[in-house]
């Protein structure tokens, strides 16, 4: 997998970062991945079916910037 996704950046000109590139499963209970501002994780609906769904929340990192005031 790891192959092949730089294979796709090296195509668009960009390149990945090996340090810092780790490949996780969502589905497992407790794994959230922070991107560009939001945390990707999986929830569970409390009200209908209890199903799993992806969830997409603003990152802490994000909601601490925009509460000291600095947003940009």
């Amino acid at each position: 997998m790891m192959k092949y996704v730089g294979q796709v950046l090296q195509h668009l000109g960009l390149s990945l970062n090996r340090d810092k590139t780790r490949i996780l499963d969502l589905r497992e209970k407790g794994e959230s991945l922070d991107f560009l501002g939001f945390t990707f994780r999986y929830d569970r609906c409390r009200f209908v079916t209890g199903r799993r769904y992806l969830n997409l929340v603003p990152s802490a990192k994000t909601l601490n910037r925009v509460r000291s005031g600095c947003a940009s």
